[in-house]
């Protein structure tokens, strides 16, 4: 299984830090501030997948494992980072 960088996803949380759009998430309360399903979805349905895949900085190859199509890693919301 190979993990591959998104790059899209990575400048887009670096222009998040920059512009102080982060949370330091102190107690692992990450939950805390992951959207919803319905917002994801409402998310999806407002500005496509392409910004949705903004969302994970990591891509991993799984049909080797699974026979599938990509998955990806999760590092936080559309708009803010959420560090831990």
């Amino acid at each position: 299984m190979a993990v591959t960088l998104n790059e899209r996803a990575f400048e887009h949380a670096k222009k998040l830090i920059a512009e102080g759009e982060c949370v330091l998430d102190e107690r692992d309360l990450w939950s805390e501030h992951q959207p919803t399903t319905e917002q994801e979805n409402r998310f999806i349905a407002e500005r496509g997948f392409g910004e949705y895949g903004k969302w994970y900085l990591g891509l991993v190859d799984l049909s080797p494992c699974l026979k599938a199509g990509d998955s990806w890693a999760a590092h936080g919301g559309p708009d803010r980072l959420t560090r831990r």
